[in-house]
């Protein structure tokens, strides 16, 4: 019998923010509950999308090469904890391990590839048809907002 699992709330702007409402997250294949899990809502949307604004300005001056090492950084933390993964997403979803190990392996080399992207053009030569050196340099935006269903 696997030991329900406490969930400090979200993790927003570098602390842990109770939510107003939590939800039961139940293992779908025993029945057994997992954890209650934070339901988010547009308050916390909100603070996580301040928290991002208010960290873009530093992230963006910051050399590519620290980024890259710090995107590395957390792509080894996760691979050490790859045994807490797969024992987490086997109590909570019901997984089988081989799952879990593909995932958590997936998710290290999302941040990896995230470093690598740092040492990218920034730029591209565009067409030109009268002979001139045209270009485009990318630069970072701002922050985006994404609701997924995972």
């Amino acid at each position: 019998m696997t030991q329900t699992q406490t969930i400090r709330g979200m993790y927003i702007g570098g602390q842990w923010v109770q939510t107003a409402r939590s939800f039961a997250d139940i293992n779908p294949s025993t029945g057994a509950l997992y954890a209650e899990a934070p339901d988010g809502a547009r308050p916390e949307a909100r603070m996580a999308i301040e928290a991002a604004h208010g960290a873009f300005k530093a992230w963006a001056a910051m050399k590519y090469t620290q980024r890259a090492h710090l995107l590395l950084k957390a792509a080894d933390i996760w691979e050490r904890r790859t045994p807490d993964y797969i024992a987490a997403a086997q109590a909570e979803g019901g997984g089988w391990v081989g799952k879990g190990g593909f995932e958590a392996h997936y998710v290290a080399e999302v941040f990896r590839s995230a470093a690598a992207a740092c040492y990218h053009n920034l730029g591209e030569i565009l067409p030109s048809e009268y002979g001139k050196f045209s270009t485009a340099v990318r630069y970072p935006m701002g922050v985006i907002s994404v609701i997924s269903p995972w």
